[in-house]
């Protein structure tokens, strides 16, 4: 029957494992595996441990009861994300909590321990490759994913000047006057979310004001004298 399976080799070179730091190391596995088969739609089947050795601390963790196809799926997404891979097509499936989750592994050790990770491939009776899960390789994964951070938005308008150093910034149209300046400026706001969820629904994220047409815009300097 088609399973994925991957091997956890602790504490190697010594002897046993506290039992607390088993089961944090354990539980944080579970829950990194389990938002993996979220994020590729898996269904919810339990994962378990088995195949244990003595000494260092080794076990299987394995996941039966998937089809050929989602055994092939899950096997690219363990190795993207054990050898930290974020070019192949499988890593745009992959959240990044996800990987964090997987870094997030490597809390309950030390700074000069190192959990060995084997993921196997169809049928085989021993790991294919082994990848190493140290501290200093969870920071690197944190800081990775703060670097593909991406954000996404867009401007319509003709913008013809933008006045930066401004507390509230503001636009100015091709119309003169204060009248016109005020009709077009647009609060900056600390709480971006609001904007978003409003642009979400289609609804503008700057409150249009009715600019008034040339003839009812006054200059700033006023008039003087009178008319005969």
């Amino acid at each position: 029957m088609p399973a994925l399976k991957i091997r956890l080799k602790l504490n190697e070179g010594r002897v046993g494992i506290p039992l607390e730091k088993l089961a944090d190391i354990a539980k944080d596995t579970k829950t990194f595996l389990s938002m993996l088969g979220t994020d590729l739609h898996l269904s919810s089947e339990e994962w378990i441990a088995n195949n244990f050795g003595n000494g260092s601390v080794m076990f299987d963790c394995q996941r039966i009861a998937v089809d050929a196809v989602s055994q092939k799926l899950g096997q690219m997404a363990l190795r993207s994300v054990l050898s930290g891979d974020r070019e192949t097509d499988i890593s745009a499936l992959i959240r990044p909590a996800t990987r964090l989750q997987y870094g997030f592994i490597a809390r309950h050790i030390d700074a000069d321990e190192v959990i060995r990770i084997g993921l196997y491939d169809n049928g085989e009776a021993e790991p294919t490759a082994w990848y190493d899960l140290t501290r200093e390789r969870a920071e690197q994964i944190s800081e990775e994913n703060a670097r593909d951070a991406e954000y996404y938005g867009e401007v319509q308008g003709i913008v013809h000047a933008f006045f930066k150093e401004a507390r509230r910034p503001r636009r100015r149209s091709s119309a003169t006057g204060s009248h016109a300046s005020e009709a077009s400026s647009c609060a900056s706001t600390s709480t971006p979310p609001s904007g978003a969820r409003r642009a979400a629904r289609g609804e503008p994220t700057c409150p249009s004001r009715p600019v008034p047409p040339p003839w009812a815009i006054r200059s700033s300097r006023g008039t003087s004298g009178s008319t005969t």
